[in-house]
């Protein structure tokens, strides 16, 4: 703990991240029935998303969320393609969820095991 802080202080920062990283993960979650991945390889995904998915962007302030999120290295929106770049540390953000992520598309029931991914890489970050 740093000289002058609080149990209080820091027990409320850790309170104010579980509630960022909650609306990380509500986030992705909604955002994934618009997005389907244009090209992936370990550390780098293309996502194309829907015009649906970009009105629902202007929501959020993505580039603070983006650096919220252990592992993502870089992101690159290109508005006029709709689409994303995101170069990731696949140590810390699993090839695998990247593909669960965007199943989520086609069948809904892969949400619950989506949302338990993110929530433990999220809690990682305030480890």
């Amino acid at each position: 703990m740093y000289p002058g802080w609080s149990a209080r202080k820091v027990a409320s920062m850790d309170v104010a991240k579980s509630a960022n990283s909650q609306r990380i993960v509500e986030f992705l979650l909604q955002l994934a029935p618009h997005a389907s991945i244009s090209d992936h390889v370990p550390g780098k995904i293309k996502l194309k998303v829907e015009l649906s998915g970009l009105l629902l962007m202007g929501d959020y302030d993505l580039g603070s969320m983006a650096r919220s999120i252990p592992g993502i290295l870089k992101t690159d929106p290109q508005l006029l393609s709709r689409s994303v770049v995101i170069t990731y540390d696949p140590r810390k953000l699993p090839y695998e969820l990247w593909e669960a992520l965007v199943q989520i598309k086609r069948d809904p029931a892969h949400a619950p095991r989506v949302r338990a991914i993110l929530e433990k890489v999220l809690q990682q970050q305030r480890a």
